[in-house]
């Protein structure tokens, strides 16, 4: 780096902090023209005024660049004012489990997950730590958060050969998931 300071992301929109996690992980690679507003909130499911908030926080952030034709495009790392935190362990833990029940067709294609409030209860974390897990698994592309204060949206479909219902017990609170599956032609 050229002696230049970044700042940890902290106080960002739910929507920067997915473009900036997807910046940072190459899903837009450096040099990378972004897709239009629209486009972009279509593909993360959250309104257009979000997006351009979060593009404007970003270009603040030298995370991206406007190009002379009004697009956006991700910047050199090495002029970015800001960089996400590592996630805590109980962070990653809760998304983990949250990815491994989404792929295990516990939350199937479509619904909310629980309640950030719910989600914390059951694992036994802090809101903070799972609302960054929820943040990642946005990043990722599995879920959704298409407006605050509202539940997560599953976006990931399983495969049609994939069996459902049939999840592994390899929780931090074995047993505790987030709700019952919906296994209809199994009677639950």
């Amino acid at each position: 780096m050229s002696g230049r300071t970044t700042r940890a992301a902290t106080g960002l929109t739910d929507t920067a902090h997915i473009v900036l996690a997807r910046c940072t992980q190459g899903f837009y690679p450096v040099g990378s023209v972004l897709a239009r507003a629209a486009d972009l909130a279509a593909e993360l499911h959250v309104p257009e005024v979000a997006v351009n908030s979060a593009l404007s926080s970003m270009v603040r952030a030298v995370v991206l660049e406007r190009t002379p034709t009004h697009r956006y495009r991700v910047a050199g790392q090495q002029l970015w004012r800001v960089h996400l935190p590592r996630p805590s362990l109980s962070a990653r833990i809760a998304a983990e489990q949250i990815k491994r029940e989404i792929l295990d067709g516990w939350h199937p294609t479509g619904r909310e997950l629980p309640s950030l409030a719910a989600i914390s209860s059951v694992m036994r974390m802090s809101a903070d730590d799972v609302k960054r897990a929820l943040r990642d698994l946005a990043a990722e592309g599995l879920i959704a958060l298409p407006r605050p204060e509202r539940p997560a949206l599953v976006l990931y479909e399983a495969p049609e050969d994939s069996a459902p219902c049939t999840p592994r017990r390899a929780s931090p609170a074995p047993g505790a998931h987030l709700e019952e599956p919906s296994c209809p032609e199994r009677g639950r």
